[in-house]
């Protein structure tokens, strides 16, 4: 990637960052609470925990590429750690980390390859989130179902849209993923014309890319081992509010953790419009707090702590994106 792309990527990160740290306005008490050595210790290893659920993601990209691609596990993993950071901090969750993932991947794939292995991973990513919103509903009905009526219902219809989404993801073999998707953002109103073009004047490219996302779920055991390690990767997501709220003296199993990550995931990315999800994300969190019994003021702290977390992992990720690749990253055929 070209320097000046590095620092424009870079310095949207940095001024995303400055702008949610002003914005959330910590109290003293909380920069105290976080200051704590104890507390450091703590973050240190959820950093450590999130170095692995990044290179649990990577080998799903890795799958998603097979065998062809020419990269280093070493670059794969520098990749999704900067595109989670640019995902993390700019509106409409996508919108950062995808093209930066495109455009650092088209010198090992080419631009086709680049482009059809991140619009895959991004398709997986997102199955990984409708299997963990999947499960967390599933513990609420196994739970008796302890929220409002009102929430209930939702619930319930959201596992049963969920569930056709991904049988058709998992199941359907025929038609690809661009062709179908812009066939639906073009039968709305103020898209059919701005798509319609697009497809007119793009329509050979899409073909192709729809043919290699095609061949790459051909390959059953490639798509099923893919789809099982970013399912993973949501597990040991859940592990870290399990941890955390362990930290905080609450008692709370796997389970548990499961269905607060589910619920703050869920409510979060239906408000995908705003950075880092703040403040929706703790909705849901003291929604699935108060079904299991725990005081939602805990859930403050617990909250601060993902928090921090996060922007310390986006900052890792920024910072990595001026870093340049060596040719050792990259392996000739």
């Amino acid at each position: 990637m070209k320097k000046q792309w590095r620092f424009l990527f870079f310095a949207i990160g940095i001024a995303s960052i400055v702008f949610l740290v002003i914005r959330s306005n910590p109290s003293k008490e909380e920069w105290m609470a976080i200051l704590q050595p104890k507390t450091l210790l703590f973050l240190l290893c959820m950093l450590g925990l999130w170095a692995v659920i990044y290179f649990v993601h990577a080998e799903a990209l890795r799958l998603v590429i097979g065998p062809e691609g020419n990269i280093t596990r070493i670059a794969l993993y520098r990749i999704i750690v900067c595109g989670f950071a640019l995902n993390n901090l700019t509106p409409v969750g996508l919108a950062g980390g995808e093209p930066y993932r495109i455009m650092e991947l088209k010198p090992y794939l080419g631009l086709k390859k680049a482009t059809t292995s991140t619009l895959t991973y991004t398709m997986l990513f997102i199955i990984g989130h409708a299997l963990l919103w999947l499960t967390g509903i599933l513990i609420y009905v196994l739970m008796g179902c302890p929220g409002e009526t009102f929430i209930t219902v939702l619930l319930l219809l959201a596992a049963a849209v969920l569930l056709v989404a991904v049988l058709v993801f998992l199941i359907k073999r025929k038609g690809g993923l661009l062709v179908p998707m812009l066939r639906f953002f073009g039968k709305l109103p103020f898209l059919k014309k701005p798509v319609g073009k697009f497809m007119e004047k793009n329509g050979a490219h899409i073909g192709e890319i729809d043919e290699s996302y095609q061949e790459f779920k051909r390959s059953e055991g490639r798509f099923a081992a893919a789809v099982g390690t970013e399912y993973l990767a949501r597990v040991l997501e859940c592990v870290e509010y399990f941890l955390i709220f362990l930290y905080l003296g609450e008692k709370l199993n796997l389970f548990g953790g499961i269905l607060i990550l589910s619920m703050a995931s869920l409510i979060g990315n239906l408000f995908f419009m705003i950075p880092m999800q703040a403040g929706t994300r703790e909705g849901g969190m003291v929604l699935a707090l108060q079904w299991l019994g725990i005081d939602p003021a805990s859930g403050i702290m617990g909250g601060l702590l993902y928090r921090v977390r996060d922007l310390l992992c986006s900052l890792i990720g920024i910072i990595c994106i001026l870093i340049e690749k060596k040719q050792s990253g990259h392996i000739s055929p």
